[in-house]
């Protein structure tokens, strides 16, 4: 879908003979149907009903997205419409990224303290270890534990960084 975004974006009809059209509105509607099958999942479970086997850890499902259910919920929106905004959400996410990534480890880097600051708060939670060295080769180091819902959680500072870099 990436790779089709601008034919997506000029509109142009699929009767055209341009593959890029063609391949970029596969995808759309393959990922649309997705998005749409896990948005019907999350209904039937809002209503107590049994979303399917496929869908049996829904209970794991994170705040962000159940607090966006009871959203659509109170605005009416279709399934279709929900499909849609979560899409766009998800894609606009993973196209970012790398970008953010950059910009955020630019800032933190270019800012000694923060820099300092930061290595402390995630020190407790990010475990890296220096592998031995095998023929006078150095190895390069490793993270031997990553407690992700400690650093989601328990670093304001990170996640400070990380919105300043959003915005």
């Amino acid at each position: 879908m990436d790779k089709g975004f601008k034919w997506l974006a000029t509109g142009l009809p699929a009767w055209l003979p341009i593959p890029q059209i063609w391949r970029a509105k596969i995808a759309r509607s393959r990922s649309l149907n997705a998005v749409l099958a896990f948005e019907e999942a999350m209904e039937k479970a809002a209503n107590g009903e049994d979303p399917g086997q496929e869908w049996q850890y829904l209970e794991n499902v994170g705040p962000v997205l159940t607090e966006r259910l009871k959203l659509y919920r109170q605005l009416n929106f279709t399934m279709n419409e929900r499909a849609a905004l979560d899409l766009c959400l998800l894609w606009a996410m993973n196209a970012n990224a790398n970008m953010l990534v950059f910009w955020m480890l630019n800032h933190i880097y270019a800012d000694k303290e923060i820099l300092s600051s930061l290595r402390e708060e995630i020190a407790p939670f990010v475990h890296v270890v220096q592998p031995k060295q095998l023929f006078n080769v150095p190895e390069p180091p490793r993270i031997d534990t990553f407690d992700h819902e400690a650093l989601a959680s328990k670093c304001p500072l990170l996640k400070s960084c990380y919105v300043e870099s959003l915005r």
